[in-house]
């Protein structure tokens, strides 16, 4: 990975980025894996305020494959475009946003990261990969307690978008809803606790829900 960022400006910061493309894509009986020699491009532009930051981020992506059926490689592109910010509504509360909207760059989101959705065959055309779409974002309140504890509170929501060839057990729809609370016992000293409730619901409306708790211990030395 090559990573360069450039001040202009006493609150504005730009860092442009190539990273080692990992696509994690599903392939047919008409299409075959090739080496990736271009690595994926992005670029982050953020702007700080007196009371929080904006932040605009991208990706591209230069995919290549194996069309079988005619014996000639192929490429498809993906892209993604994230907008966040933050913004402190009170000394010690901060509101916190964040939003992505992508095709072909599914691997970079945790729900999606091992699916194989990136790319996947074309409804319509054999020997062609088309990108995923994916999109979601989440909403959150960070509370600073008292000076050695603090929770955050979040909301998430994710759609894996559909071209026409998914299956009807895949995921559709996604909502996480958690709390936490974090205790800086010591200086180097850290307890917290932290309650998941995930929401999942399948192309064919199938839906479960599941609740996790975690408990932390980390100490720095």
């Amino acid at each position: 990975m090559i990573r360069y960022t450039a001040r202009r400006a006493k609150n504005l910061a730009f860092t442009i980025s190539a990273e080692e493309q990992r696509p994690r894509a599903t392939y047919s009986l008409y299409t075959a894996a090739l080496n990736q020699y271009v690595p994926d491009l992005a670029f982050r532009l953020r702007y700080k305020v007196e009371k929080g930051h904006l932040s605009l981020g991208g990706l591209y992506r230069y995919f290549t494959y194996e069309d079988t059926l005619n014996n000639r490689a192929r490429s498809s592109n993906g892209w993604g475009l994230s907008l966040g910010g933050s913004y402190r509504l009170v000394s010690r509360l901060k509101f916190l946003v964040h939003g992505t909207y992508a095709y072909g760059v599914a691997s970079y989101v945790h729900d999606f990261m091992w699916t194989e959705r990136d790319f996947v065959p074309s409804a319509t055309r054999p020997g062609e990969l088309e990108a995923v779409p994916v999109y979601g974002g989440f909403g959150a309140f960070e509370a600073q307690w008292t000076k050695k504890t603090k929770s955050s509170f979040v909301y998430s929501y994710l759609q894996a978008g559909d071209i026409g060839n998914k299956p009807p057990s895949s995921y559709q729809i996604g909502h996480y809803v958690l709390g936490n609370y974090v205790w800086f016992v010591l200086p180097k000293l850290r307890l917290a606790t932290e309650l998941i409730y995930g929401n999942r619901i399948n192309k064919d409306g199938q839906e479960g829900s599941a609740r996790r708790i975690y408990f932390m211990a980390q100490f720095d030395l």
